[in-house]
């Protein structure tokens, strides 16, 4: 092996490492997401005995942080859910643009705003916005349950 053929070696074998100093780490941030568990939410709605056969309603809210479904996806989920024999509801709690880059942990604050300004004229959706600005979650869970079956049931 001559000198030239040793440096080209050489030359490619620390290119080598210096990509997968870069590409490895990416490649694992960007898979580690899969292998998490997403964290339950649980909030105390009080004692059973608050709640009659007169004045409760059963209605399941899930809650899952950082999943955001695009108004072009919401048409064809809706028609498959009231295929299936669902009722569809429809609802977007909006956030001032400062409390949701307060929340965003590591995802970049463009990519937060992106999302933010796509909620903020929602057309013909815009009844089903709730301005949580300023608002307990009580009187944010009693306006949902307020609209349940009329302001943000979609029709179809």
């Amino acid at each position: 092996m001559n000198r030239r053929r040793a440096f080209t070696v050489a030359g490619q074998a620390v290119g080598g490492i210096a990509g997968a100093i870069i590409v490895l780490p990416a490649v694992g941030f960007a898979l580690a997401p899969i292998f998490e568990k997403p964290k339950e939410l649980w909030e105390s709605v009080g004692l059973t005995t608050r709640f009659t056969d007169t004045t409760y309603k059963p209605v399941v809210f899930t809650i899952v942080e950082g999943i955001v479904i695009p108004r072009w996806f919401l048409g064809p989920l809706s028609d498959a859910l009231r295929a299936a024999g669902h009722a569809v509801a429809y609802a977007v709690l909006r956030a001032p643009l400062e409390l949701c880059l307060a929340r965003r942990d590591q995802i970049d604050a463009r990519v937060v705003e992106g999302i933010w300004s796509q909620f903020q004229d929602l057309g013909e959706l815009e009844p089903h916005a709730i301005d949580v600005a300023g608002a307990t979650p009580d009187a944010i869970v009693r306006e949902l349950t307020d609209g349940l079956d009329s302001r943000f049931h979609l029709s179809s």
